[in-house]
């Protein structure tokens, strides 16, 4: 028989009894949410977290250097701060999960502006734990209660947690959050997914692998190419075996058609010498992986043709095949071909002509279009 003991909260006294009653020293590890009531804070326990039977890309090298580094700060009496902001659906929330389920440790949830001292009180009493600021620029989008928060990630309330402040637009943070590691140690931008995980997840789920290019050619011409959309298109090229270009034309996904208006710079070397292109053409409009092959037309001097390109065409005609690197992030793509190496960079967008015959257009003067 359980027996009746009284629970005295302030000058409270609530009626419980000895089974309803469980003292911990600290949090046990879990998924909490922190709430507000009449007698002050609380945590309510929340879902445990669950990732997908395998990570891919990078997301398991930042998680590992994230967990060391705040293990290693934690030694100097020093909690760790990570921003992770931009687009939706490219893995903030996943990596911020993959670090808290290694750590096994108390993981709360601030989903209201709680920013006054009681608030940082609590949380920098917790000891080693993981705090998530989901939706932060929403949450606290009024920035004096940013600006209150301060004093907690900057360890005036001095605390042994890992915060993750995540966001995506990093632009609607108060300035002291931003380009500050001594609040925010790390900073994580997201700008659709990375060029490895595409090839990972094609690699582990793509039916017929000769279709991973027409992937990568589709993703191109989105800067926030998110999990969700490459599920659903690897699923319909699988279903119906097609490539991606042809698959993607009856989902729910509109390609982002400016970037046909991007400008790559073109550089050429044979056998690792600079060779020249011809005048006005170093420049090619549009993303390169969006033709199956470029011609590329190259100009080298009298003394060059005698010398180490001797007998060597000068029309360069590059086909994906003769892809060797591939950096979507940093908009640079390389080609091999009979000892050529032909370098892609992102440079300078078209300009806009206000003024065209058929109204505003962009234009590029003197660039490579196979538009």
């Amino acid at each position: 028989m359980s027996q009746q003991i009284y629970l005295r909260r302030g000058n409270v006294f609530t009626v419980t009894d000895d089974k309803s009653l469980d003292i911990h020293q600290e949090l046990p590890p879990g998924n909490y949410i922190i709430q507000i009531s009449d007698a002050g804070y609380y945590f309510e326990e929340a879902d445990a977290f669950e990732l997908p039977d395998k990570l891919y890309g990078t997301l398991p090298e930042v998680a590992a250097r994230v967990e060391n580094t705040y293990a290693d700060r934690l030694k100097a009496g020093k909690s760790t701060g990570v921003l992770l902001s931009g687009d939706k659906g490219a893995g903030k929330t996943l990596l911020a999960k993959k670090v808290a389920i290694d750590l096994n440790l108390p993981t709360i949830f601030v989903n209201q502006p709680f920013c006054n001292d009681d608030f940082k009180d609590i949380i920098a009493k917790l000891g080693p734990s993981v705090i998530l600021f989901d939706e932060f620029e929403k949450v606290y989008a009024d920035k004096a209660r940013q600006n209150m928060l301060l004093t907690l990630l900057d360890g005036v309330f001095s605390s042994e947690c890992l915060f993750f402040v995540i966001c995506n637009e990093s632009y609607l943070l108060t300035e002291a959050l931003n380009n500050r590691p001594s609040r925010l140690f790390y900073g994580f931008e997201y700008k659709g997914l990375e060029t490895e995980f595409i090839k990972d997840y094609c690699a582990d789920k793509l039916k017929n692998q000769a279709h991973t290019t027409s992937v990568l050619t589709v993703t191109a011409f989105f800067t926030n190419f998110n999990f969700d959309m490459l599920q659903g298109l690897v699923e319909e090229m699988n279903r119906y075996g097609e490539s991606a270009d042809k698959a993607v034309k009856f989902l729910n996904i509109k390609a982002e058609m400016l970037r046909s208006y991007e400008v790559y710079d073109i550089t050429v070397t044979y056998n690792g010498k600079n060779v020249p292109l011809r005048k006005g053409q170093t420049q090619h409009k549009g993303h390169p992986l969006s033709k199956t092959s470029i011609h590329i037309p190259v100009t080298p001097t009298p003394a060059m043709m005698k010398g180490f390109l001797k007998g060597v065409d000068t029309y360069l005609y590059v086909q994906q095949d003769h892809i060797t690197e591939l950096d979507q992030e940093n908009d640079r793509i390389v080609y091999c071909y009979n000892g050529f190496e032909i370098t892609f960079t992102k440079g300078e967008s078209a300009t806009w002509n206000l003024h065209g015959p058929s109204g505003p257009r962009r234009e590029v003067a003197g660039a490579i279009s196979d538009f």
